[in-house]
């Protein structure tokens, strides 16, 4: 089995509802810690002497409270209005929550693709920090593992923000800022896992209020930025109810052209261990999580094989028996 990669492993918390508690932990004292990039390329510490290969870097941050002036985190358009010298007209630089560290501390990318140069300045100069802009890719072999992982959810986030024109009759897209690039049709990645009772005589099944009625399936979830398929995993079942799982295995997956809100997405099936058997329903993205054992499932599976209508197969049989399965 492969050890930790690039890019895993991120140390922020990330679950779904980190914007809700944000807002609700936030105290004008609090100190909050920004991550600068623009497109592919993050802001390291750059001390005298320190460039070169096989010399290890680290992202500069910057702390703020959170009652700072420049400062905006309220709204759903979150930034820091940065005003460059006395006198100057304040530029907006857009800020990306990436999450919440062990210390309780939350940490936003902070894009300065509208003013890179400028604001690089500042740094050196007013600030008096020595610091480069490098393109992450070129900084992998430097940084470590955890750095590594929290810089490549900030570009993804700032790559993602760029604006966009059509190209190439439409069959492509291309970036309209510095170093423009084509970009391809989107195919969005969602996991979908049989998550399996300690015991292993049991699954997780569950239903969203958006599911057909009387329909159960497997817990299913998007893969966010700068995240593997087991973390995916782990992530979406601890969100949805609150159950933590060990072993991960990818068993194949399906091309899904039929996605939510039109989008093209690419299932990967997957098989979770569960590590407890409690079930605390997050109400907020389930109606309903159960467990269900295998003579539940065969049943199901025979109803839905044997082509019952749903209606008919609602009245025949009790529990899992009267509902689809998928």
């Amino acid at each position: 089995m492969l050890g930790q990669q690039h890019f895993t492993s991120n140390p922020l918390c990330r679950l779904s509802d980190v914007p809700a508690r944000f807002r609700a932990s936030s105290r004008p004292d609090n100190e909050v810690s920004l991550v600068v990039v623009a497109g592919r390329e993050v802001v390291v510490r750059t001390p005298a002497g320190a460039l070169g290969p096989g010399v290890h870097q680290d992202l500069q941050a910057l702390l703020l409270r959170q009652d700072d002036p420049e400062l905006r985190l309220e709204g759903e358009q979150i930034a820091l209005e940065w005003v460059p010298d006395d006198g100057m007209q304040a530029v907006s630089l857009p800020l990306y929550l990436l999450g919440q560290d062990v210390s309780g501390r939350w940490t936003f990318a902070l894009d300065i693709s509208a003013a890179r140069d400028l604001f690089l300045g500042f740094l050196r100069d007013s600030c008096e920090l020595e610091v480069a802009m490098k393109d992450v890719r070129v900084l992998l072999p430097g940084l470590s593992l955890d750095a590594c992982a929290i810089a490549g959810q900030a570009v993804a986030l700032s790559q993602w923000h760029q604006p966009t024109v059509p190209f190439e009759a439409g069959t492509r897209r291309r970036c309209s800022g510095p170093g423009a690039h084509k970009l391809y049709p989107r195919t969005d990645p969602v996991v979908i896992m049989l998550v399996e009772s300690p015991d292993g005589t049991r699954a997780l099944l569950g239903r969203s209020a958006k599911s057909t009625p009387g329909m159960y399936t497997c817990l299913s979830g998007f893969i966010d930025q700068c995240e593997g398929i087991e973390e995916a995993v782990r992530r979406e079942v601890m969100e949805e109810a609150r159950i933590a799982v060990s072993e991960v295995q990818i068993l194949g997956t399906q091309p899904w052209p039929i996605g939510r809100y039109g989008s093209c997405e690419l299932m990967i099936g997957c098989v979770a261990k569960a590590q407890s058997y409690e079930v605390l329903l997050n109400t907020s993205e389930m109606e309903d999580v159960q467990w269900y054992d295998r003579a539940e499932l065969a049943a199901a599976v025979q109803w839905y094989d044997n082509s019952i209508p749903l209606q008919e197969a609602q009245k025949r049989g009790p529990g899992l028996s009267s509902q689809t399965v998928q």
